[in-house]
């Protein structure tokens, strides 16, 4: 494999995407810290496909969600600066190296947000379940899934075409 590296600068979307992303995961680190004290020791750590609780357990497990949304970003991020090492369902030229090389950053880019969003979402409905405000993980959960979803297929198509 010996594909051109080139720089290509960071866009407008991911920019955009690199404020939100940071802004979901320092919401629930403070939502986390500010109701710390309102909930109980056992809260609910997993649903079922309905979205309903079929599993409780120590609060402590809250810290997992704001740790893996660090991790991904922080990985996404990293992976975002080498472009040529990504698996593409193309071949790889000269001439359509830096297109497909910014499909595949901005890809990562959705990515990134999507999945730090959809952790600090799960994270605020396990709190306000926990809380007794909310119950289950609602309907937005499984919108956002299938963004995440449609996104990836998205991205793959423009990478063929």
């Amino acid at each position: 494999m010996n594909r051109p590296i080139i720089s290509i600068p960071r866009t407008e979307v991911e920019f955009i995407h690199t404020i939100v992303s940071i802004a979901a995961i320092l919401f629930t680190i403070t939502y986390l810290v500010m109701t710390w004290t309102e909930l109980p020791n056992s809260i609910p750590i997993h649903f079922n496909s309905l979205g309903k609780v079929d599993r409780w357990g120590s609060r402590y497990v809250l810290f997992i969600l704001p740790l893996l949304s660090l991790a991904v970003y922080f990985g996404l991020s990293i992976l975002a600066k080498f472009p040529h090492k990504y698996n593409y369902p193309v071949q790889i030229t000269a001439g359509n190296a830096k297109k497909q090389y910014l499909n595949g950053r901005i890809l990562l880019s959705w990515m990134k947000v999507e999945i730090v969003v959809l952790f600090s979402y799960i994270e605020w409905r396990i709190i306000q379940t926990a809380l007794e405000r909310l119950s289950g993980l609602g309907i937005l959960f499984y919108v956002i899934l299938i963004i995440f979803i449609m996104t990836i297929f998205n991205y793959l198509l423009r990478m063929r075409k």
